[in-house]
């Protein structure tokens, strides 16, 4: 990597979108990088004959020209940029890169979700953007893709989870339906996705309820029974823990578009 200049991101666009699984393949091969985060198992993208499940918790760094496809597995939100790095050349083969998405990251990622769509293209969604492209430039040395498949067990209950997460779930349920203990599976779910299964359905009802709290004008008590929770106080306390604010400060800071 031969860096010329100072480092900057131009971003041609930055969108977090929701996107019907129903619309089949995706060419994504343009002449612009392209970053991709998606925050559960709900899509895929085929290169060179392999199918790349896209994993909670990594970032996706695809160069430009390189023949790949999108593909969805559930309807989901999905935060995409698409950018040039004019100051900098990279001697990088076409491929899927991916980074390990850390705290800020994810803090990062969160906030630009979050942002109104003009409020991505000001300074502070720029940033964002930078602080994203940058980080996950500095892993590539690191972290090219070399995994193709998910565990076919973890697979199926995944797409359980992303239909069926607002309901009361039992992990030992999760279990049995794959024919596997309660620990076998879960320690092979957290091999596979990087969290136990308590943690992907907690990150699954998190993101629904920002989302609802953002965008609609039902109560707090209706959104937590909305994405899981019986208990309003139990919901206040864990997404206060996810978030580092209450849902109705959350709600404040994010105004509806």
């Amino acid at each position: 990597m031969k860096e010329e200049g100072n480092f900057r991101v131009d971003l041609v666009s930055c969108e977090y979108v929701w996107v019907d699984k129903n619309i089949g393949n995706v060419p994504m091969n343009t002449k612009e990088w392209c970053l991709y985060y998606n925050a559960e198992v709900t899509a895929a993208l085929q290169y060179e004959g392999r199918q790349i499940f896209l994993e909670p918790n990594w970032i996706y760094l695809i160069p430009p020209h390189t023949e790949v496809y999108g593909t969805l597995l559930s309807s989901s939100f999905q935060l995409v940029l698409y950018f040039y790095l004019p100051s900098i050349h990279l001697n990088i083969e076409p491929g899927i890169y991916k980074a390990p998405a850390i705290d800020i990251v994810i803090d990062r990622v969160t906030r630009l979700s979050s942002m109104a769509e003009k409020d991505r293209y000001g300074l502070i969604g720029q940033l964002y953007s930078n602080l994203l492209v940058s980080y996950t430039l500095s892993q590539l040395d690191i972290t090219l893709s070399q995994r193709t498949v998910i565990d076919h067990r973890i697979q199926k209950s995944v797409a359980y989870l992303n239909q069926s997460y607002t309901q009361n779930i039992a992990i030992e349920n999760l279990a049995n339906s794959q024919n596997m203990t309660r620990e076998a599976f879960s320690r092979l779910f957290k091999k596979e996705l990087g969290r136990p299964p308590f943690d992907y359905i907690s990150n699954l009802r998190m993101n629904k309820a920002r989302l609802l709290l953002q965008n609609s004008n039902q109560s707090i008590k209706s959104i937590a029974q909305a994405v899981g929770y019986s208990d309003q106080y139990n919901f206040s306390r864990l997404f206060k823990k996810h978030y580092g604010m209450s849902p109705k400060a959350y709600r404040l800071s994010h105004p509806k578009e």
